[in-house]
């Protein structure tokens, strides 16, 4: 493995309620470039650092986190930055890692232990902290961090920016808000309040056991919603209604409380989320798989291949169309749905000065490719006469690689061979 070494930037000991000088370490290579390392199943080889797809769907990509032995992948959203952050609540950290697998850590104190996350309106990470009862802010340089102290212990508990722009967490008995001045308001429930999401209505819903709740952010006034057989993870479906997982079933709830179930061949976990294919995606912790289910009820799942990943946990959908999850086997993965297509998939030229078109598609994406030459003496490449055609010419005897790629981090590469 390669040997990382620290850079110290900047430390304090953190206080409660107080924003101060935080901790910050960048992991790197001995080269002095960000660690990261991806490994990507497709028919039981391995290729990165790069989200790299060979056309033959599906294809899954595993991106190792730092110090896999003792870091636990928990929260995962997209950053103000526009890039994939992630929580490791045992490796102490919030993590930024690139569509390529490239990781930049903010190591926070021992004490603390980074759950689910969120993003404010403000810029900064969210986070409810499983080692207090806290909530913990960071900001995106984590120089500097905030931690609320609030009532109520925690586990797989969630947390949300409102409609109101305040952040919303749950607890076990209470769901609570810290507005934008950083004021603690918190509500008893009856109950483990468990997922929480910023409703179509203008409120904030929450699942607690076997009902959902629905709060009015002005008021605090909370109405519960009867659910069978209960709910824990949920969010606003691209229908308007409320989706959720339970121990059986992913359901859908109006905003006034009628439910249809649609129950599942796995045990859903605590999370689900609005896939970038406007679906609902889920994952099956415990059976090591991802549950797909259409607004109209269509359910389908995907296994990735024996060996990789384990416990798919916090899911969403990521900046490169694709559904990123973060699995407690020390990974963050990689569903790819938006799938690169090359014809021809490889070439093999003769001599110099010969020339092919290569013709790109890609589902789910009306955007531009670039393509470039890993070895230009050997094989140049330049725009067709469409956006989605190259043209590859041979130049001399040796091997070439074409790397087509959209605009949001997904490669596909054609091999060239001149004979």
């Amino acid at each position: 493995m390669t040997a990382l070494m620290n850079k110290l930037i900047s430390g304090a000991f953190l206080i409660p309620l107080t924003v101060v000088s935080g901790l910050s370490l960048q992991a790197c290579s001995a080269s002095g470039m960000p660690v990261g390392a991806a490994k990507k199943v497709m028919g039981g080889r391995f290729v990165g650092p790069n989200v790299i797809q060979d056309g033959n769907p599906p294809d899954w990509v595993y991106f190792p986190t730092l110090y896999p032995s003792t870091n636990t992948p928990s929260g995962i959203a997209i950053g103000p930055d526009g890039n994939v952050w992630f929580t490791e609540s045992t490796g102490h950290s919030l993590v930024r890692i690139t569509m390529f697998g490239a990781q930049y850590p903010i190591v926070l104190p021992p004490h603390y232990n980074p759950g689910d996350l969120a993003v404010g309106s403000d810029g900064k990470f969210y986070m409810n902290d499983y080692a207090k009862n806290a909530v913990d802010k960071v900001t995106i340089d984590g120089l500097h961090v905030t931690q609320y102290v609030v009532s109520g212990s925690m586990f797989q508990n969630g947390i949300t920016e409102g409609p109101d722009h305040n952040i919303w967490y749950t607890r076990n008995g209470f769901v609570g808000k810290i507005a934008t001045g950083g004021k603690v308001t918190q509500y008893p429930v009856s109950g483990d309040a468990v997922g929480i999401t910023s409703g179509p209505d203008g409120n904030v819903w929450f699942t607690v056991g076997s009902a959902i709740d629905r709060i009015i952010p002005s008021t605090g006034v909370i109405t519960s919603f009867p659910v069978s057989p209960g709910a824990v993870g949920i969010v606003t479906g691209p229908d308007g209604n409320l989706w959720f997982t339970s121990s059986t079933t992913v359901g859908k709830m109006t905003p006034s409380g009628v439910v249809t179930n649609y129950p599942t061949s796995f045990e859903p976990g605590f999370y689900i989320a609005v896939g970038p294919d406007g679906a609902l995606w889920f994952p099956g912790f415990l059976t090591n798989e991802i549950g797909r289910v259409t607004t109209s009820g269509q359910l389908s799942y995907f296994f990735p291949l024996a060996g990789f990943g384990g416990n798919p946990g916090s899911i969403m959908a990521g900046p490169d169309g694709n559904v990123w999850f973060a699995d407690a086997q020390q990974a963050i993965g990689v569903y790819v749905i938006r799938q690169i297509s090359v014809n021809p998939t490889g070439w093999i030229a003769s001599g110099g000065g010969q020339n092919v078109t290569a013709t790109v598609t890609e589902t789910n994406y009306s955007g531009a490719w670039t393509a470039v030459s890993s070895n230009p003496p050997i094989a140049t490449v330049a725009q067709g006469t469409n956006s989605n055609q190259f043209i590859i010419t041979s130049v001399a005897h040796g091997r070439a690689r074409i790397e087509i790629s959209d605009s949001v981090g997904n490669r596909f590469d054609v091999s060239v061979s001149v004979h």
